[in-house]
């Protein structure tokens, strides 16, 4: 768990890969938080990189982190939903 949440996986890609739920990965990761007296995943991407677990020179690391399924609402796109976190709207023309 360590390496692939290093390597830059997230909880649910690492429940995927592993064949668990995410609730046993949180629990996996908050153990490894206490035993290493770690706080986040910053610092287990440096405990794994000090340990040899993550290679740093390779370029394609977390790349290969196997992407779980799309999850179906069962509903189409129109393209005109919201956007999510991150996602600008375009501006819109002033009205005259």
């Amino acid at each position: 768990i360590l390496k692939l949440i290093a390597s830059g996986a997230a909880n649910k890609q690492v429940a995927y890969k592993l064949q668990i739920s995410e609730k046993t990965v949180r629990n996996h990761i908050s153990n490894l938080y206490q035993k290493l007296r770690i706080y986040d995943r910053a610092q287990a991407v440096i405990v794994a990189v000090r340990g040899g677990l993550v290679d740093v020179t390779d370029s394609t690391a977390g790349a290969g982190s196997p992407e779980p399924p799309a999850e179906s609402n069962g509903l189409a796109s129109t393209g005109s939903e919201m956007p999510g976190p991150g996602q600008r709207t375009p501006p819109r023309s002033p009205s005259r």
